[in-house]
């Protein structure tokens, strides 16, 4: 039987930026190889649009109204995800594309199907674009087996970002096992071990988390020892699969070093039974089985078993997973707090159920902030506190870490920015951001640190700078400073290596808040505080040593890192 590839032209038009990663020049260089290299057996399929149903069976009235809203437009619909006049009709395009495919299977015209589609979808959540993706195609595809007569329906992904989208839609049910082996941490931050499913669905989600710089071997043992043997049990009718190629080395995103990755993805569709094939990025690979007549709840438990067994299960010499802890913060004191991100992080974790010490030298704000906390359940309690005076600083952090009985987070977000030209330098405004964002940011960590180690437990986080990568133009002071909290930490976390006292330190790009709201140049790819303090929070359950954020702005800085003096020189004194 043939092999049934679906492109549409259309597909082209969503584009989200020239510099974007996400480009149509993917899909135009496939088509590209495809035509100079035709295979065999391979039949190119007319695509169609997704119906509004296809689209509600995944996604929110809120949603569908929304993306439809944008129609003929460009917007932004958050730091990663755009859309072009043409995006909307591609993402509809695409969605109906990935339904053929199962259509084409399904009917039995073709044995499997490939699906050249974009904007890609295992990021978009039933309520929520993100990730570069608008529509959830894999998980609309599911649901149009489903219709069709599918009674079980795995779903593989092998992106090197996790498919928080996709497992959203499914995390309850049953109908649908989704398998996911990503890179972790990483983008978007889900997708642990011991993320299984709920309800009806515990069991029926496997995730395999891997540290960054996995090759073949490590991808080959999460296919062959535990994809598979899930995979058998739950005995699909259909297998889809998300298609991503970032996990490969040459990727300049991810960070694993794959070099031919569907090498052991292949064996989960080719072993079990009924056949094989595969697809491409926002649908994917998916193999049509014989059906099987009842069901049974072995494939739950063996689910279950093996993703809670991945933190100590050594697969082929290889660990197939961090041990990964999501650390229960009793007390945490979080400095700057009276406004902006340090505002944010306290309501964050107070929702969360942390009782949280909110330390600021102005009052009102955060006595504000503690009526609101009490109000909704929370617990934030308001520190007048000025860290530019360390000795004082020092004594009353200890006096809370008795008071509560031992701090689990410290964070030191406090920090000032103030000109610092070279050409018209004043100690005044130096010594102050020193005094502030190097004095007072080390004395915050300092003075509960020898408390955490002897307790053998405890959580420090810097809130640092991208602009601490390089000297800034005119903010020498400021990038300095921030600098210095980066090394300072990256010592203690080296030091601490053998405690279970954790170190953090945090890069934001350019974030709304009271600090940035003076400055006079443009702010590339400005974030929300909501959205900033949302990924900061999670960088710090995740207890990730380093998290720079967001992509656009801190890849652009590494690169500006490897830069000579020269050109560094040249093209900073430009932009000022």
């Amino acid at each position: 039987m043939s092999t049934s590839v679906f492109f549409d032209p259309l597909c082209l038009e969503h584009v989200p930026g020239v510099t974007h990663p996400e480009s149509p020049e993917r899909l135009r260089k496939i088509r590209e190889v495809l035509e100079n290299s035709p295979l065999p057996r391979v039949e190119y399929r007319k695509a169609r649009d997704a119906t509004e149903a296809e689209l509600a069976s995944v996604h929110s009235e809120k949603l569908l109204g929304q993306l439809k809203s944008l129609v003929g437009k460009s917007a932004r619909l958050d730091p990663d995800t755009a859309m072009s006049p043409g995006s909307y009709a591609a993402a509809v395009r695409a969605a109906g594309s990935a339904v053929g495919a199962v259509e084409d299977v399904m009917s039995g015209r073709a044995q499997n199907a490939f699906g050249l589609l974009r904007p890609p979808g295992h990021h978009a959540e039933p309520s929520r674009a993100m990730g570069f993706c608008l529509f959830n195609n894999v998980a609309i595809a599911a649901q149009a087996a489903l219709a069709h007569g599918a009674k079980r329906v795995l779903i593989l992904d092998w992106d090197v970002h996790h498919g928080n989208g996709t497992q959203a839609c499914f995390y309850g049910r049953r109908d649908v096992l989704y398998q996911s082996v990503h890179q972790y941490p990483f983008y978007p931050g889900t997708g642990a071990a011991e993320e299984l499913g709920a309800a009806d669905g515990e069991g029926y989600t496997v995730n395999c988390p891997f540290p960054a710089n996995q090759t073949d071997a490590a991808y080959g043992a999460a296919f062959h020892e535990l994809f598979l043997p899930v995979g058998y049990a739950f005995k699909p009718d259909l297998i889809l699969v998300s298609a991503g190629f970032d996990a490969h080395r040459a990727d300049p995103i991810g960070q694993m070093r794959v070099r031919i990755l569907p090498r052991g993805a292949g064996a989960v569709s080719a072993r079990l039974p009924g056949g094989s094939g595969w697809a491409s990025r926002g649908f994917c690979d998916r193999r049509f089985a014989c059906g099987r007549p009842g069901h049974s709840d072995q494939p739950g438990r063996a689910a279950t078993l093996l993703a809670r067994a991945l933190d100590a299960r050594n697969l082929r010499q290889r660990r197939i997973a961090m041990a990964i802890n999501h650390p229960d913060y009793k007390n945490a004191l979080i400095t700057g707090a009276s406004s902006g991100l340090g505002q944010g992080l306290a309501v964050w974790f107070a929702r969360r159920g942390t009782r949280v010490f909110a330390a600021a030298r102005r009052m009102e704000p955060l006595r504000a902030l503690s009526e609101a906390a009490a109000a909704s359940g929370g617990k934030i309690e308001a520190v007048s506190m000025d860290v530019a005076d360390s000795r004082q600083t020092i004594e009353q952090i200890q006096q809370i870490d008795d008071q509560c009985g031992g701090l689990d987070l410290v964070v030191a977000n406090a920090g000032i920015g103030g000109l610092t030209d070279g050409k018209r330098i004043a100690w005044q405004t130096v010594d102050k951001i020193i005094q502030v964002n190097v004095t007072g940011a080390a004395a915050t960590l300092c003075a509960v640190l020898p408390r955490m180690v002897e307790r053998n437990r405890g959580h420090l986080v810097g809130i640092s700078s991208i602009a601490a990568w390089r000297g800034m133009r005119r903010h020498a002071g400021y990038s300095a400073s921030k600098a210095f909290l980066a090394i300072f930490l990256e010592g203690l976390r080296v030091d601490l290596h053998s405690t279970q006292v954790r170190v953090t330190c945090i890069h934001p790009g350019f974030v709304k808040s009271e600090m940035t709201a003076k400055n006079k140049f443009k702010m590339p790819f400005l974030l929300e505080t909501e959205d900033a303090v949302e990924r900061m929070g999670k960088a710090i359950l995740r207890a990730q040593s380093e998290f720079a954020f967001p992509w656009q702005t801190s890849t652009a800085m590494r690169a500006v890192k490897l830069l000579p003096n020269r050109i560094f020189d040249s093209a900073a004194r430009k932009l000022g």
